[in-house]
């Protein structure tokens, strides 16, 4: 079977949302801010084409799995433009049957202190000052939620914040002490 020579993906450019691409890295703006991915590690073509308003990613002779690593970039693009136009929210919920937690939101929304998990033990979670996200209480005690306009920016933050709670030398079919993340979903307007 004969592979094609040029393999193309195209993606439709949302109105209020800019993109501009420059040695494959891609600029996505809009209203909330500014996500800029980098795709050098591809070997993949990406412009824009019909006035701006579509992106067009190419790969020249492309097998099943790099395929695949086309499909990936333009949906990186996507889910960058949603977050430039919405933005994410992961709700985290506090679960404790031995003992309480406290969550405490300091310093400007960007550094949660997590008190009382294993009874004495304090843990302290910092976003770094380069992320546009951060931390805001629910309406609930053990609540807490991670908003930020990059998907992987808000979804780091919340694996770390899970794995500062975990505790390796204890039974996690019993110990179920932590934080988890309850739900994911995209900011309304």
């Amino acid at each position: 079977m004969v592979r094609p020579t040029v393999t193309q993906k195209e993606y439709q450019i949302p109105e209020n949302v800019h993109i501009t691409v420059k040695n494959r890295i891609v600029t996505v703006k809009g209203d909330k801010g500014t996500v800029i991915r980098d795709f050098k590690h591809m070997p993949i073509t990406l412009e824009i084409v019909n006035g701006g308003k579509t992106l067009r990613g190419s790969m020249f002779l492309a097998k099943k799995k790099t395929l695949a690593a086309l499909r990936s970039a333009i949906s990186r693009i996507e889910t960058a433009a949603l977050g430039v136009t919405h933005g994410y929210e992961y709700k985290m919920l506090a679960v404790h049957y031995h003992f309480r937690m406290d969550l405490e939101v300091t310093n400007n929304n960007r550094h949660l202190t997590i008190g009382g998990f294993l009874h004495t033990i304090n843990k302290h979670i910092e976003i770094p000052q380069e992320w546009e996200c951060e931390f805001a209480k629910g309406e609930f005690d053990n609540e807490i939620f991670i908003r930020g306009i990059d998907k992987e920016q808000v979804s780091q933050i919340a694996a770390s914040v899970s794995r500062s709670c975990r505790v390796g030398h204890l039974d996690n079919r019993k110990f179920l002490d932590g934080l988890y993340v309850e739900n994911k979903r995209l900011m309304e307007d």
